[in-house]
């Protein structure tokens, strides 16, 4: 995969495991479709207090030359968080492109 990924961390520590997690959902997502090479990806991690405790906040920002997807997922755990946010990615682009492009759930953990 020679796409763009940037993964910015903010309020939380940055892991390898959690940078390797988003980097393998970029690379399962496109893999086998025109994008896969010119994809550019920013991932934004933010961790949160709020008045009912930790959030962790995920933005997710896919460009592809016909357009710019965007995904969002607010959760407690940082990975949960991840996860959803790529799980609805994937769902936008079946809706937009009508074709299966997300890992299942035993692939992602």
């Amino acid at each position: 995969m020679r796409a763009s990924v940037r993964t910015n961390f903010r309020g939380l520590t940055p892991t390898d495991e959690l940078a390797r997690t988003v980097r393998s959902w970029c690379l399962v997502l496109l893999s086998g479709t025109r994008w896969e090479d010119a994809a550019d990806w920013d991932v934004s991690i933010e961790r949160r207090s709020n008045e009912s405790g930790e959030a962790t906040t995920v933005r997710i920002t896919l460009r592809i030359p016909e357009r710019e997807i965007l995904a969002v997922a607010i959760r407690p755990d940082p990975h949960v968080s991840v996860r959803d946010a790529f799980l609805a990615l994937a769902r936008k682009l079946q809706s937009q492109f009508s074709t299966t492009l997300a890992p299942s759930e035993q692939e992602t953990g």
